[in-house]
């Protein structure tokens, strides 16, 4: 039996995206849901996009660079949030 993915030092949750967890360190992401560790593959130029579904069910595409990125950077992430999903980032300094 496998054991359980848990968020720790350096798996970390996704602010909106709570099926899926990143692993900051190795940049992998975890899909709960699956109970698998996602393999996003780059296109044919090299960028590395994934598929996530958000928390209110609408699916988005997403440069896996960038939640690697905004996962040690909280101001970045809210910005991605904004543009993204449409979350407002008042309060964002």
């Amino acid at each position: 039996m496998k054991e359980a993915v848990k968020v720790s030092e350096t798996i970390k949750e996704i602010p909106g995206f709570s099926r899926y967890l990143a692993d900051i360190s190795n940049g992998l992401l975890y899909s709960k849901r699956q109970d698998k560790w996602l393999n996003p593959q780059p296109n044919d130029v090299g960028y590395v996009y994934t598929t996530l579904t958000n928390d209110y069910g609408e699916v988005k595409v997403i440069s896996f660079y960038k939640l690697m990125q905004a996962e040690f950077d909280l101001k970045c992430w809210q910005t991605i949030q904004y543009n993204i999903l449409g979350y407002s980032n008042k309060g964002v300094k």
